[in-house]
């Protein structure tokens, strides 16, 4: 089955990036949905299909963030609801799944998280890595070095292979107004000065952390690309 040219990404929603304080995970999906739903041209009542992030240990003064709840704040009754927990590339193919079974004309993908601002990373850590520690492993950075490491056993790759992601996704960032890092620009030389985090990872192999919500609501349709 081809399926080119079937279903295309019609709007993207994007909130402040950075450090927002006194900002909720729930503001910042429903916040990236609205304006993505916007930015296609569609109505609310036009969604059918909701997928959001992974949901993370919400904030101490905050509940727990599912669909159900996103889908409640926005106003809508969707036909299918569903949480992942994988990434974004993941998210398309589950939403491309349910339109092409025709359970939905229309899906939203969002994520938001006060990741930056709020206490709850820092609780993750502690409540899913408390006995690493003892064996010299401080969070997801120590996984993915092991990880790293292997692939560079096995595969010969090392740090230049990562200095070309982390420069070029920079570069992507110095031309989106709403990133972080729009204005600070970064060459190989910055890359290879930076500190060590965990070897063989240097700082710009570590994910920013940020609060808002993402470019990740993306509502799609069937039909062809236009």
């Amino acid at each position: 089955m081809n399926l080119k040219d079937r279903y295309a990404i019609v709007g993207i929603g994007y909130t402040p990036q950075g450090h927002i304080p006194e900002r909720t995970s729930l503001s910042f999906h429903v916040e990236a949905c609205v304006n993505a739903i916007v930015d296609a041209g569609l109505k609310k009542k036009d969604i059918d299909g909701l997928i959001c992030y992974r949901t993370f240990p919400p904030a101490s003064n905050e509940g727990p963030l599912t669909p159900y709840l996103v889908a409640q704040h926005l106003g809508i009754a969707p036909t299918y609801l569903s949480q992942d927990a994988n990434c974004s590339r993941s998210h398309l193919q589950h939403a491309i799944g349910v339109l092409e079974s025709g359970l939905c004309k229309y899906v939203v993908l969002s994520y938001g998280h006060n990741a930056f601002s709020s206490d709850s990373m820092r609780r993750m850590q502690m409540e899913r890595g408390a006995d690493d520690p003892v064996f010299g492993h401080f969070g997801a950075a120590a996984g993915y070095a092991l990880a790293a490491r292997r692939a560079m056993y096995t595969f010969r790759t090392g740090p230049e292979t990562w200095k070309h992601i982390a420069v070029g996704q920079r570069k992507w960032a110095n031309l989106n107004p709403a990133a972080m890092m729009v204005e600070r620009t970064m060459t190989s030389e910055d890359y290879y000065s930076a500190r060590w985090i965990v070897e063989p990872f240097r700082l710009f192999d570590a994910c920013l952390m940020s609060d808002g919500g993402r470019p990740l609501s993306l509502p799609l349709r069937r039909g062809r690309a236009i």
